[in-house]
């Protein structure tokens, strides 16, 4: 789905300045002062590493008394990385962002607070570093089906999906508990 200004800029893909040479490369992953170039406000408070195979999806997650900003980067491997504006009062809510990041394009996607994230792995394993803004609280968790039709995502087709037990309780967009 396209979304209009200003609400497509609040999610941000990040393009890394890289330096390579014989030896390799070097990138920062990220900078308070780079963020701020990039007009985001973010406090690191949390940081998770999550591996996954081909076909895992883990999602679409959001937190409501404590929401979540998330700067997500791939290490290693390839990640379909989707995010949902789940406010109930926004011009775009239900509207889904999808951007593939990968090992070989070093993109970052910065989501902010109101969306509800995740991502499907597209090579043997992805690893998958996720910054951000409040912790993991397991009793805030709210998950949204990763594949309700009233989303629009199109998916890859990667083979057999595979969900975690909780991911399989996600709730319809139009059931979810979502932010105002």
């Amino acid at each position: 789905m396209n979304l209009e200004a200003p609400y497509r800029q609040e999610i941000r893909i990040l393009e890394p300045r890289v330096l390579v040479d014989g030896r390799g490369h070097v990138m920062e992953m990220w900078s308070e002062r780079s963020l701020r170039q990039a007009g985001i406000d973010l406090v690191i408070r949390a940081e998770t590493l999550a591996r996954s195979s081909r076909g895992v999806v883990r999602g679409l997650h959001h937190q409501i008394e404590r929401p979540q900003a998330r700067l997500v980067r791939v290490l290693s491997g390839a990640i379909f990385a989707v995010a949902v504006d789940v406010r109930r009062s926004s011009p775009a809510f239900g509207a889904a962002t999808c951007v593939e990041l990968n090992d070989e394009n070093r993109r970052a996607v910065f989501v902010p607070e109101g969306f509800s994230f995740g991502f499907m792995g597209l090579s043997g394993f992805s690893d998958v570093l996720i910054c951000a803004s409040e912790a993991h609280e397991p009793r805030d968790e709210h998950i949204l089906m990763w594949n309700d039709p009233a989303l629009g995502i199109e998916w890859p087709d990667v083979g057999p999906v595979v969900l975690s037990r909780s991911d399989q309780s996600g709730r319809s967009l139009q059931d979810v508990e979502t932010l105002d």
